[in-house]
Parts: structure tokens; C-alpha cells; sequence
């Protein structure tokens, strides 16, 4: 039964270095580059996608410009290393 319900469950396409990959939905980007076979080793926050640690880079279809989330937008007052 368990089976069933993550067969019915929704996939979305995201592409990680060029190439196409169908996810559930409800993953987190960390837990969907590892859904799709990637190896996360250091640098990986507290991989529950709530802590802001990561910033994101993306892309939306039919888009030139390259989207950029930082979790805390940098501030005349911050200096970013």
C-alpha cells in the first residue's frame, strides 16, 4: 500500500547540470539532487530546507535571467566572505 501511494505521487522535471530529472514534489532541492543520484558531502546545512543556510540559483523555462535566493539579502552593514 505504502508502494502505491509513492507511485501516485506527483513528479516535477528539474534539470541539474543540463540534464532532466523527475522528483516528487514535496522534496527539498538537497533532497531532490539526491533523489536523482547525487552525492552531497560537505557544505549541506541542516538539510531539512528550513535554516537558510544555502543560497539558490535557478532558472525558470523560457528565461534568460539566472534567478539568485539568498536566505538573508546582503546589507550595506553585512560583508559577505
Amino acid at each position: 500500500m505504502e508502494v502505491e501511494a509513492k507511485k501516485q505521487e506527483e513528479l516535477v522535471p528539474i534539470f541539474i547540470m543540463g540534464k532532466r530529472y523527475e522528483v516528487p514534489a514535496s522534496l527539498t532541492i538537497q533532497k531532490a539532487m539526491e533523489y536523482a543520484g547525487y552525492q552531497l558531502i560537505r557544505g549541506c546545512g541542516c538539510r531539512g530546507g528550513i535554516c537558510g543556510a544555502c543560497g539558490t540559483v535557478y532558472r525558470f523555462p523560457g528565461s534568460y535571467k539566472i534567478e539568485v535566493d539568498w536566505p538573508v539579502k546582503p546589507s550595506s552593514s553585512q560583508t559577505c566572505i
